[in-house]
C-alpha cells in the first residue's frame, strides 16, 4: 500500500482553494503576509476564509522584509497560523519556540549536509525548490545523508511524478501553489488532482 504524502498548497489567497484543498485532504494551507506581494493576504481577509474551512493546519509565509520589522507582531495577526514558512537565509533569526518550515534550492540542500534541527529546534519540513530532472532527483534523494523531512516544491509540469516518487524515494510529502480564482467560485483545479487525488 502506497503511503499518503504530506500535502501543503501555499499562495492560498481565496476561499475557494482553501475549502477545495481542505475537502481533499491537503495538511497544510499557506498565505503570504507579505504587503507587497501579489499574493498577499490580509488579517481581515485570513480570518473570513479561514472561518470556512476545517482541516488544514495554517502556515504564514514571509521573508526578509517582515522579519526586520519584526515577525512576533505579524504573528500575532495570524494567531491561529501553526507554523512560519521561511526562506533558509533568515530561519537563524526565527524564535526558537516557533514551529518552522525552512525552503530552500535543492542545490543547497546537496551542497550542505546541514542538520538544521540543530538551529532551529522547531523544524517540521525543508521544502526544496528548484528540482532538476527526475533520474538526478531520486539518486540523490536516496544518497542524500540529511534526516530532515522533506518537501518537493513542484511545478506544474512535475505534478505527474508525485505517485512515483512516493514509491521511489523517502520524501515526505509535496508542496505546491494554489492560483487566481477565474472570477468568484469560479476555479481549475487540474493542475492539484495528480496529487490530491
Amino acid at each position: 500500500m502506497t503511503r499518503k504524502p504530506i500535502v501543503y498548497v501555499n499562495k492560498i489567497d481565496n476561499l475557494s482553494d482553501a475549502r477545495y484543498c481542505a475537502g481533499m485532504g491537503v495538511d497544510y494551507l499557506g498565505i503570504s503576509i507579505e504587503p507587497e506581494s501579489i499574493d498577499y493576504v490580509s488579517p481581515e481577509k485570513f480570518k473570513e476564509i479561514e472561518r470556512w474551512v476545517s482541516g488544514p493546519k495554517w502556515v504564514i509565509q514571509t521573508n526578509h522584509y517582515l522579519a526586520n520589522l519584526g515577525l512576533g507582531v505579524e504573528i500575532k495577526k495570524y494567531s491561529s497560523a501553526s507554523a512560519i514558512h521561511i526562506k533558509n537565509n533568515i530561519y537563524e533569526s526565527i524564535e526558537p519556540s516557533i514551529n518552522c518550515i525552512v525552503e530552500m534550492s535543492f542545490n543547497d540542500w546537496i551542497e550542505n549536509e546541514i542538520d538544521l534541527n540543530k538551529i532551529h529546534p522547531n523544524l517540521l519540513f525543508v521544502v526544496l525548490n528548484n528540482l532538476p530532472n527526475y533520474d538526478y532527483l531520486v539518486h540523490s534523494l536516496k544518497s542524500s545523508l540529511h534526516t530532515n523531512p522533506c518537501l518537493l516544491k513542484l511545478e506544474k509540469h512535475q505534478n505527474i511524478w508525485a505517485q512515483t516518487l512516493i514509491i521511489d524515494t523517502d520524501v515526505a510529502g509535496f508542496m505546491v501553489h494554489g492560483e487566481k480564482e477565474i472570477e468568484t467560485g469560479l476555479k481549475n483545479y487540474d493542475y492539484l488532482n495528480n496529487i490530491l487525488e
